[in-house]
C-alpha cells in the first residue's frame, strides 16, 4: 500500500507540475474554442436578424410601389441598401426604385437607381437585369451608342436572348434593321421556351417583315 500511495503522489506531482507548466495553454486552447463557437453561432444569429429585418423594409418598400410614390420608393430603397448592403434586398430594392422611376417618367432617377444595381450587386444576376433595363432606359434617352456600350459586359448563355432583344431594339431604333433582325433572330435561338419572351421576338421580326427561322417556329 505504501508503495501504492507513493506511486499515486509521484504521479500527482508530476501531473501538477505538467498543469503548471502547460495548463495557461490548455485554458487558452479551450477558451478560444469555446469563443469561435459562441462567435459562429452569434454570427448565424446576426446574418438571420439582418436577413429578416431586410425583408421586413423590403416588404414596406413593395407597398410604397404599390401606390404609386416613385419619391418614398427611392428613399427607402437608399436607406435599405445603406442599411443591408450585404443583402440581396438592396439589389432588389434598387431595381424596384429604378421601375418606379420609370414608371413616372423620371428616366435619370431610373439610370442612376440601375448603376447602383450594377456597381454594387453581390449577385451578378441582379447585375445583368441591371444591365439590360438600363440599356432600356437609355434608348428611351436617345444614348443609342451608350445603350450598345452598356450590353458588351460578357454575361451567361441564359442572359442572351435578353441581351440579343434588347440590341436588337436599339439597333431598330437607330435604323439598322437588317442588324436588328439578326439580332432577334439570335435572342429567339437562345429565348428556348421562354413564352413571353418568345413571342415579343416573334412578333418583332413579323413586324419587320421577317419571319422566325423555321426551327424557332
Amino acid at each position: 500500500m505504501a508503495a501504492l500511495d507513493l506511486e499515486e503522489q509521484e504521479q500527482l506531482a508530476q501531473l501538477k507540475a505538467w498543469w503548471q507548466r502547460f495548463g495557461n495553454h490548455v485554458l487558452t486552447a479551450v477558451t478560444l474554442v469555446f469563443l469561435a463557437i459562441a462567435g459562429y453561432n452569434g454570427w448565424n444569429y446576426y446574418q438571420r436578424s439582418q436577413a429578416a429585418a431586410a425583408a421586413q423594409v423590403y416588404e414596406g418598400l413593395q407597398k410604397l410601389a404599390t401606390a404609386g410614390d416613385a419619391k418614398k420608393v427611392a428613399d427607402a430603397a437608399v436607406a435599405l441598401s445603406e442599411q443591408h448592403p450585404r443583402s440581396p434586398f438592396a439589389a432588389m430594392g434598387r431595381l424596384m426604385a429604378a421601375r418606379a422611376a420609370f414608371d413616372a417618367n423620371d428616366l435619370a432617377s431610373a439610370a442612376a437607381q440601375l448603376q447602383w444595381v450594377i456597381g454594387n450587386a453581390r449577385d451578378d444576376e441582379y447585375k445583368h437585369v441591371a444591365r439590360v433595363r438600363l440599356a432600356g432606359v437609355q434608348l428611351d434617352l436617345k444614348q443609342f451608342d451608350q445603350a450598345l456600350k452598356t450590353l458588351e459586359a460578357p454575361h451567361p448563355p441564359h442572359f442572351e436572348a435578353l441581351y440579343g432583344d434588347r440590341r436588337g431594339d436599339i439597333l431598330f431604333a437607330t435604323g439598322k434593321t437588317t442588324e436588328a433582325r439578326e439580332q432577334w433572330q439570335k435572342a429567339l435561338a437562345a429565348a428556348g421556351s421562354a413564352g413571353t419572351l418568345k413571342a415579343a421576338l416573334e412578333f418583332k421580326l413579323e413586324m419587320t417583315g421577317a419571319a422566325p427561322s423555321p426551327a424557332n417556329s
